[in-house]
């Protein structure tokens, strides 16, 4: 069985829109990975990936309503469709739309960067872990 690690949250979620879209480019471009989800609201849990999403895309959902992340974790042996090698650190960021959309969908985006930069975001952006 994997060891499991806590999840660790910043205080992203309480900054103004604006500020939220300068990080979610910015990280979009430091980014190894990233994909856009959604999920249809009307009794599915499986989430589908938007194909060939562009950045336009993933910031087009964001509003003041969305669900905003910022989290520093870890994976897991078993995640092996992840990019990212498996028990390693990563910074993930993005978004959910928390079913609060007019068409009934709600729209997930993840984004993984290299823990490398989790200094640099937690210095630029002012970041506080959550207790």
């Amino acid at each position: 069985m994997a060891e499991h690690f806590q999840d660790i949250f910043y205080d992203a979620y309480k900054y103004p829109l604006e500020l939220k879209k300068e990080i979610l480019k910015e990280a979009l471009d430091k980014s190894y990975d990233w994909h856009l989800d959604y999920k249809d609201d009307i009794g599915s849990f499986q989430r589908k990936l938007i194909e060939d999403a562009t950045i336009e895309d993933a910031l087009k959902y964001l509003d003041e309503k969305c669900h905003f992340v910022i989290i520093h974790r870890k994976g897991y042996d078993d995640w092996k469709d992840k990019k990212w090698f498996p028990n390693q650190w990563c910074i993930e960021i993005g978004y959910s739309t928390i079913s609060r959309r007019e068409d009934n969908k709600t729209y997930y985006l993840f984004i993984d960067i290299d823990e490398s930069y989790l200094d640099y975001f937690i210095e630029k952006y002012n970041l506080k872990k959550l207790s």
